[in-house]
């Protein structure tokens, strides 16, 4: 049997206890002989490997564990509801029969060699599941090495990232739309955090002060001279009533650009506040009403 002792240090340690009976020479029991061995370390690795097994098959991400060849030799029960295969389907099979035209070749070329060389891959793809249906996963694959540090396996981590793809799609679409909407109105958005006194401005800021874009935005220090001065004047008591007062402002102004051309634009301005209540920066939004 296999049964814990208390060491004489205080401590358990696990054991593999095999008791024989020994008979004498008319067969009756004449002694025992006991044979105790240490298994601690062996029940510590066994443990461990019934943990990592349980935590390989709980994961919400897809296990997939291949030999140096490729072929699968494990997945967990998450693989399955994730592309649809069983088990029985995908074992001694390679991972691209998950495979979409979404990936070039170039790209798993890269990924063989980064993990045949013994170093960790992570990238994402665009799957097929086996209903057909295309969906995105981020992986990370690496290889696993025996005590000699040969590469005897690749194991594969992967998350379903479809909803979040889906997401920054329709955000990249929102934002162009967002652009192409203030350039027909000739309004722009921008943000001036004062305290880091970082200043951020949009596409139509930029062409509405005459900017060329590829410069940073203007910094305040710089905005008087991109203004008339009884503009800057109603401005700068705005901006200096929002940061000490809280009090969001509209006004219109005059703006003198780079090359000498004056515009009038509509000024509104937000303070915007840290989870204290403090005012730490201003939003604004800028119109061309020439």
């Amino acid at each position: 049997i296999e049964k814990r002792y208390v060491h004489k240090a205080g401590g358990i340690v696990w054991v593999k206890l095999s008791v024989t009976l020994v008979r004498n020479s008319n067969g009756e029991p004449d002694y025992f002989i006991a044979v105790v061995e240490d298994i601690d370390a062996r029940q510590r690795a066994e443990e461990a490997l019934r943990l990592f097994s349980r935590a390989f098959e709980q994961t919400a991400s897809t296990g997939v564990i291949t030999d140096t060849e490729g072929n699968i030799e494990y997945v967990n029960p998450r693989f399955s509801e994730t592309t649809g295969y069983s088990v029985d389907e995908v074992l001694g099979r390679r991972p691209n029969l998950l495979k979409s035209t979404y990936t070039s070749p170039d790209e798993y070329r890269q990924l063989w060699r980064t993990i045949t060389r013994g170093d960790v891959w992570k990238g994402e793809f665009r799957n097929r599941r086996k209903d057909g249906s295309l969906y995105w996963e981020s992986a990370i694959i690496s290889p696993v090495r025996d005590e000699q540090g040969q590469i005897t396996h690749f194991v594969g981590i992967k998350d379903d990232i479809t909803e979040r793809k889906l997401a920054e799609a329709a955000l990249k679409e929102s934002e162009a739309d967002l652009k192409k909407a203030q350039h027909m109105a000739r309004i722009g958005n921008c943000k001036w955090d004062f305290r880091a006194d970082i200043t951020m401005w949009s596409d139509e800021v930029y062409a509405i002060f005459g900017r060329d874009p590829v410069m940073p935005a203007v910094s305040y220090q710089e905005m008087p001279r991109y203004f008339s001065a009884e503009s800057w004047k109603q401005l700068s008591g705005a901006v200096e009533k929002a940061i000490q007062d809280g009090v969001p402002y509209e006004l219109d102004l005059e703006v003198t650009r780079p090359d000498g051309s004056r515009r009038w634009i509509h000024v509104h301005g937000e303070p915007g506040r840290d989870a204290y209540g403090d005012v730490v920066e201003l939003h604004g939004m800028i119109q061309d009403i020439t």
